[in-house]
């Protein structure tokens, strides 16, 4: 891949990343809840569904699955289903009881939840699927070693989702002791979670 193919690829890539979206609301309502260490965990879960899906793509099989209705329908439901079910958590969590607004540490399991989360929201999402079968046909050079440029767009992938969610993430947490009280974090996590729950309709919703 020349070096300008993948600046495009990557320009491209940015612009569709830096638009929030069901991961970004993920690694910030878990890095407001359980802090920064949770970022990570999210990031990595979020990466290793979108290797599944770039593999899945760059095999040919994602352009069927979005031909094949019945198929992508099955993949908007799952991930509608995922979406509403980390949202009823959310609400349905156990408030803390603290007066300071500070983070839950991870309980036992916590950070495999998290990573599963992640996961399932992530490989469930149609709109990555769409935006990789839109966007790697066009850069890919049938002259060259299709492999290692499959390997350059998952990793441009991977550090530009890396990056900006992370950065995402560490705002909310910047911002975090100064705008949140103990009454309004209760509200605001319950608000959060209903906004999870509002995608996943919304992803049922025909276009």
């Amino acid at each position: 891949m020349t070096f300008h193919y993948w600046l495009s690829f990557a320009a491209a890539w940015l612009v569709a990343t830096l638009s929030p979206g069901p991961n970004v609301l993920l690694v910030v309502r878990n890095a407001l809840r359980h802090g920064r260490g949770a970022i990570a965990i999210t990031v990595a879960g979020n990466l290793c569904a979108q290797l599944i899906t770039t593999g899945i793509v760059a095999l040919g099989i994602g352009e069927l699955m979005v031909a094949h209705s019945a198929l992508f329908l099955a993949i908007k439901s799952a991930g509608a289903a995922g979406l509403i079910l980390v949202g009823v958590r959310q609400i349905f969590s156990r408030a803390s009881r603290s007066n300071v607004p500070d983070v839950e540490p991870l309980p036992f399991g916590g950070a495999a939840r998290i990573f599963r989360d992640a996961f399932v929201v992530s490989a469930t999402n149609p709109s990555a699927l769409i935006a990789l079968i839109a966007a790697m046909p066009q850069f890919i050079q049938h002259d060259e070693s299709i492999f290692n440029q499959v390997v350059v767009m998952y990793l441009t992938v991977a550090v530009t989702i890396a990056v900006i969610h992370t950065a995402y993430a560490l705002v909310a947490c910047g911002v975090r002791n100064h705008f949140l009280a103990f009454r309004s974090a209760d509200r605001i996590k319950r608000c959060s979670g209903a906004v999870f729950i509002m995608l996943g309709i919304r992803m049922l919703v025909p276009e």
